[in-house]
């Protein structure tokens, strides 16, 4: 796993063409234009951008802003792309649209197409179109972010990346400029998480991600790319699976076992699959019960954190027909609610930070798992779900809030005989003597953690050297 955000040098904004120029020139384009995609686009008559050299390139960009100023409108033809709409905006580099129609279609910002390649013996390539521009001289150009066929997707110690699908594709945050005319018509894209078996019927296939730059490949599930690319990302994958409905995981021998003879590259069950800590695999009791009480959400990634959740106070409660006490809870009928309530308020306070939402998931699933006490507040209503999302890590361990501890702590101090031992669960020195134990020649001291509640037996001899140390 990288250190550094994934992909930090590509530009996400609506403003990213003011820096194209300055891209081109460096990163991945330091190469021979020729030796990459964008090299090879270049090349193409729907794809006209002509080859500079590095040196020359910004200049040549000065050059064209210049031409695009002094250049006249031309005067459109009737198989010439054309706005539709109003502009959404205007730039240096023109006006902008929403949407464009040309040889009879009409397609619009996010649309996947299909686009001319250089050479009609080659397949089409595949982009998104990410923003459609009518220059000052009339002209229509989109930028579109580029699906690596496998011919294209290099290796950095040589080589190419394989697809074992006719289908398969890689995404990328490459992205270049081309001519609205160079759009041949709408296609299909599905993005398919690893765990997924791989869909049947029409549309290229996307399962990872290429890097062009470090010429690498990552999962879709991966979760340390940039924020805005993480986003982009799980989008494309919630309306991937929305569009695919309900098709099955690869959770049995036999389901890998078909996936083998698509991909040739799966080697592990689904738990296998989605190693990541950041990703939480929804197996099917948790998903049929959140279905069952109508809890499941539109996004697959919370649906998979709420089973996350819900896994972790299951140890608490007690299936119908078994013998129950005061204390416990029926399965899964009072954990359901309140651990909705809980997902709900930590998305409400992390929906914006992606990798916080995660890591708050992760911790209140450990508290929950480990901590009985904090388990049975959440499900008994005794603390609200929003007082949990927003407890520290010390207050989770213990399962209680400051103001209890410190509440708790003065009746405590003065019932019992406080001593110098550290408490092995929170490291407080605020260990006090509970009870002595006889125990034949060596008395047996019941010892309690007044800060956290931990209680515990030791030697007389311990105590004292406890003592000696502090």
């Amino acid at each position: 796993m990288v250190s550094c955000r994934r992909f930090a040098q590509v530009y996400s904004s609506d403003d990213e063409e003011d820096s194209l120029a300055k891209t081109r020139s460096q990163g991945q384009n330091s190469r021979r234009p020729e030796e990459t995609m964008e090299g090879k686009m270049r090349k193409r008559k729907k794809v006209i951008l002509n080859k500079e050299s590095d040196g020359e390139e910004e200049e040549t960009e000065s050059k064209r802003k210049k031409d695009d100023e002094e250049t006249p409108p031309k005067e459109l033809k009737p198989d010439d792309a054309k706005p539709v709409g109003e502009p959404v905006k205007v730039t240096g580099k023109g006006t902008h649209y929403g949407q464009f129609e040309y040889g009879g279609n009409r397609y619009e910002l996010e649309d996947s197409v299909l686009l001319h390649p250089e050479d009609n013996s080659l397949e089409p390539y595949v982009a998104i179109i990410k923003d459609i521009t009518k220059k000052q001289d009339g002209r229509m150009m989109i930028l579109v972010q580029w699906f690596y066929r496998q011919e294209d997707a290099k290796k950095k110690d040589g080589g190419n990346w394989v697809v074992n699908d006719t289908r398969g594709r890689f995404y990328s945050f490459h992205r270049d400029e081309v001519p609205a005319e160079s759009v041949m018509q709408r296609c299909v894209v599905n993005f398919v998480p690893a765990y997924k078996q791989l869909p049947s019927g029409r549309g290229f296939i996307v399962r990872k991600v290429y890097d062009a730059v470090d010429k690498k490949l990552w999962k879709l599930t991966d979760k340390d790319y940039e924020v805005a690319k993480q986003r982009e990302i799980n989008l494309f994958v919630d309306k991937s699976l929305a569009r695919l409905g309900d098709f099955p995981d690869l959770e049995i021998e036999e389901d890998v076992e078909k996936a083998k003879r698509f991909s040739g590259k799966l080697k592990r069950l689904h738990v296998d699959l989605r190693k990541d800590k950041d990703v939480f695999p929804i197996s099917s009791e948790y998903h049929s019960i959140l279905d069952k009480f109508d809890s499941l959400t539109d996004n697959s990634h919370r649906n998979e954190c709420l089973a996350k959740l819900l896994e972790a106070v299951q140890s608490i409660c007690f299936n119908a027909g078994d013998e129950a006490n005061d204390e416990s809870f029926l399965w899964p009928d009072a954990a359901v609610s309140p651990v909705c309530a809980l997902e709900l308020a930590i998305n409400v306070s992390y929906a914006s930070d992606y990798s916080k939402y995660n890591q708050r998931i992760r911790t209140l699933a450990f508290n929950l798992k480990n901590t009985a006490l904090l388990a049975k507040r959440l499900l008994s209503g005794e603390l609200e779900p929003e007082k949990i999302s927003n407890m520290s890590p010390t207050e989770l361990k213990v399962g209680l809030t400051n103001e209890e501890t410190e509440k708790n702590e003065p009746d405590d101090a003065e019932r019992m005989q406080m001593t110098d031992v550290r408490c092995s669960r929170c490291s407080h020195i605020k260990v006090g003597l509970r009870h002595i134990v006889q125990a034949g020649h060596r008395d047996r001291y019941q010892l309690e953690c007044i800060a956290c509640g931990n209680s515990w037996y030791t030697s007389r001899d311990e105590v004292i050297s406890s003592s000696c140390r502090y």
